[in-house]
């Protein structure tokens, strides 16, 4: 069995408001109609920078001690039942006391997303100690991926979901533990800059 961090229902009833609001701007009118929209599953995001990977090379650690929390949560969208877009969160802060929607995207990435929902679904019998399902980011490899972490033994197992197609070794859909992940991470990343508005 698996599982997912846990979010207030409130919460989620605030995000789903805030989705409905948001997707009639994205969308054509003629696209809503009989259009059933629905929040599906939904997801700490967490990240792990370029910094961590090389550090990896040099001492062996679990990804656990490589990754942080971004502090938003991924929320997967369905369109008339198949995943077609997705939101991101932010939990309230010292400056806000409501969870706000923060991105929200019509894009392939949630049916991929889904299909690595659909992959651990499959499997999850094999998943020992229970363990958390979080969705990992390295913008320095454009690289998405399920997280799971067994917080009893402290050990993690990574399946990506989308990466550059010359990470040969990392195919997606296909269980990694952290030594394998993190030794896979091609030398060189993608170098850039992202800025906060």
């Amino acid at each position: 069995m698996v599982h997912t961090d846990s979010i207030p229902p409130e919460a989620l009833a605030r995000i789903a408001d805030q989705i409905g609001i948001g997707i009639t701007g994205l969308l054509d009118p003629e696209q809503l109609d009989d259009l059933h929209i629905e929040l599906a599953e939904s997801f700490q995001l967490w990240m792990i920078g370029a910094a961590p990977v090389q550090h990896f090379w040099q001492k062996s650690q679990d990804l656990f001690n490589c990754v942080q929390p971004t502090s938003r949560w991924h929320h997967q969208i369905k369109f008339n039942g198949e995943a077609a877009a997705f939101a991101r969160s932010s939990p309230p802060d010292k400056d806000s006391e409501q969870w706000l929607l923060c991105e929200l995207f019509v894009s392939s990435l949630a049916k991929r997303i889904e299909k690595g929902i659909a992959k651990i679904d499959q499997r999850e019998t094999e998943f020992k100690n229970n363990p958390v399902v979080r969705l990992l980011v390295a913008p320095a490899y454009q690289l998405y991926a399920f997280w799971l972490l067994d917080e009893i033994e402290m050990a993690s197992r990574v399946m990506v979901i989308d990466c550059p197609k010359e990470f040969g070794k990392l195919k997606t859909y296909n269980f990694f533990n952290s030594s394998e992940f993190l030794a896979a991470l091609p030398r060189h990343h993608i170098v850039g800059v992202s800025y906060q508005p």
